[in-house]
């Protein structure tokens, strides 16, 4: 069937998009609809929805009816508009862990232990490691002004 298809038609290959590509698609699309985002607030959002783009768009739309479109999307009107805790977050938990500071870690872990479905194990690790792993590769970078681009920073034209 592919090939009759692809011989007489249009054949559309949609592949799902990857985790580290949802932030820079949320940008994408708020930018098309006339809206602007925070980066930190993009990043919270994919991190928190994970790649299903129904369920990020969805949510999206949501913010754009309560987010005036002169305003950028915050982080707060993250928190408002779609319940992502801004204080309770696996940002959060990178920075407390970066600054070595235990009682705002624990709280954090705390509350992911508290709402396992919000903030599952798998999830957290994998942003932690990555984070971590940000800081390695820039420890050993020869040349630290292309640390952007080599540790593919989001960034929205």
């Amino acid at each position: 069937m592919y090939k009759v298809f692809e011989k007489a038609g249009l054949v559309i290959d949609a592949a799902k998009l990857y985790d580290d590509k949802v932030a820079p698609w949320i940008g994408g699309y708020l930018k098309d609809a006339g809206w602007r985002i925070h980066p930190q607030a993009a990043a919270l959002i994919a991190d928190y929805l994970g790649n299903d783009l129904a369920k990020v768009s969805n949510e999206l739309d949501k913010l754009m009816l309560n987010v005036p479109k002169s305003q950028e999307i915050s982080m707060d009107d993250v928190e408002r508009n779609i319940g992502i805790s801004k204080d309770f977050n696996v940002f959060e938990l990178n920075t407390a862990l970066a600054k070595r500071n235990a009682l705002k870690a624990y709280q954090i872990v705390d509350y992911f232990v508290a709402n396992p479905k919000n903030n599952p194990l798998v999830m957290v690790i994998g942003q932690v490691a990555t984070y971590f792993t940000k800081i390695l590769k820039y420890h050993y970078l020869i040349d630290k002004s292309v640390a952007a681009k080599e540790l593919g920073c989001i960034r929205f034209s």
